[in-house]
Formats: structure tokens, sequence, C-alpha cells
């Protein structure tokens, strides 16, 4: 039987639901895809350490609630500079305003913090929005690599496809974007680019 080290560094993905030790974290190095299902025990200087020792993790999936909370609400430079770096698919599996963590940060400051932090590397973004589509054009303007943007925007919130996409199509003309299929949905939005200047 191997032993539990030897088991560990073999993960590629993995997804918690509670908490993970600490002692893992060092046989984490082929770790690319973490998925955090709800709101974990960790603090901001074990994820650091989680992602100091994961260095192949490009994909993460979580509640913003988490992201928040184990980046100190964007300010802790450790852990944002490592997600910087490495996170190429993010993916916010609830609403941007669906949160309790800190109550000054609202939905265009969480947006704001999210292409800082993600700018440089993310190719691929999935976000769940409680307003208009409108509000995503500066992820559009300032995330140049982004390869494939998902917008999930509860119909009840959104008024028609048909000003979704006039918007779209408006903000495509503000980034000078060329190449690129979108398609929309009763609740969500999908963007997929090809080269962009």
């Amino acid at each position: 039987m191997p032993s539990q080290a030897s088991v560990t560094s073999n993960i590629v993905r993995l997804v918690l639901n509670g908490g993970l030790l600490a002692s893992s974290y060092s046989s984490l190095n082929n770790l690319r895809h973490l998925e955090i299902r709800r709101n974990i025990r960790m603090s901001v200087t074990d994820f650091a350490d989680l992602l100091e020792n994961a260095s192949q993790l490009q994909s993460l999936t979580l509640l913003i609630s988490v992201l928040i909370k184990l980046t100190d609400s964007f300010t802790n430079k450790t852990v944002c500079d490592q997600l910087s770096k490495r996170i190429q698919s993010l993916t916010i599996a609830d609403s941007l305003s669906n949160h309790d963590y800190d109550r000054n940060m609202d939905q265009a400051n969480i947006l704001s913090n999210i292409v800082r932090v993600f700018g440089n590397t993310c190719e691929h973004l999935s976000l769940h929005l409680s307003t208009a589509p409108k509000t995503v054009l500066p992820i559009l303007q300032n995330m140049k690599q982004l390869r494939s943007l998902h917008i999930h925007c509860p119909s009840w919130r959104c008024k028609s496809n048909v000003s979704a996409t006039s918007w779209f199509q408006q903000s495509i003309s503000a980034i000078d974007a060329s190449d690129f299929i979108y398609t929309p949905d009763d609740l969500n939005f999908y963007v997929w680019f090809g080269k962009r200047p």
C-alpha cells in the first residue's frame, strides 16, 4: 500500500469540502485544479503555504466569500501574487453579491480586485453576477489574455437577451475586439475570444 505522501503527491485535482492538514501541503506539488466547495477552516497563511507548495496550480473554483477570506479582502500580497502568477482558469461558484465576509466590498469593488489579481494570467473566467452584465466591461478592457468568459446572470435580474446582446456589441466596440463568438441564453452569457489587440 502506498504511503499517504506518495498518494497526495500524485493528486492533480483536489476538491475540498472541509479543511486540509497543513502537513499535506508540501506533497501537493502536482496539483493543477483546486475546488473549494464551501467555507473551510483555512487561514490566509495556510492558503499562502498551500499555494507556495502547489507550484503547478492553474485552475481555481471557489465561493466569493472564500476568495475574499483567503486573500484577506484582496490585501494579502503574498497570496494575491501567487494567484496572479498561476491561475489561468477562475470560477466563482456563487454570486459576487452573495458574501458576508467583508461588508465593505460591493460587486464593483470585487470585480475590480478580480481584474487586478487575476488579470496577468487568467484566460478563462466564470462569474455569477447579480447586476447587468455591463459591469464586466473593465474585465474585457483589462484582461486582454482572456480567451473565454462565462457570466451567469439570473433571468429575473436581466431585462432581456436583447439588452445583453446590445450591451455586448457596444462593449466589443469599446475594446476593439474583432475575433469573438458569444451566445446568450436565459441565464448565461458565453464569450470566446480569438486574437485580441
